[in-house]
Parts: C-alpha cells; sequence; structure tokens
C-alpha cells in the first residue's frame, strides 16, 4: 500500500513538473516571438502562397 501511494506521488510530482515545464517553454516562445514580431508575421504568409508540390 505505501508502494502504491509513493508511486502515486511520483507520478503525479512528474505530471505537475512536465506541465510547469511546457508552460515555461510555451511562454519563452510567446516571448521570443513578441520581439521579433514583423518578420514572424511576415514568414508565413510567403509560405502558404506556395502552391504544394508533391
Amino acid at each position: 500500500m505505501i508502494d502504491l501511494l509513493y508511486t502515486l506521488y511520483l507520478g503525479g510530482f512528474a505530471v505537475f513538473g512536465l506541465v510547469v515545464l511546457a508552460w515555461a517553454i510555451m511562454d519563452f516562445i510567446r516571448i521570443t516571438r513578441a520581439k521579433h514580431r514583423t518578420p514572424v508575421s511576415r514568414a508565413p504568409r510567403k509560405t502558404t502562397r506556395l502552391p504544394y508540390v508533391p
């Protein structure tokens, strides 16, 4: 019973750590895109105009 609680505790802590890490990475990407707003906004428009050639 103690082992089950221990694994659940470690599993919950690992999931919480992954969520915090993913949130930090998304926040970092959002900050870096905010600094370079004009190149990022112009790039996808040029790529979408190109026809898809397999």
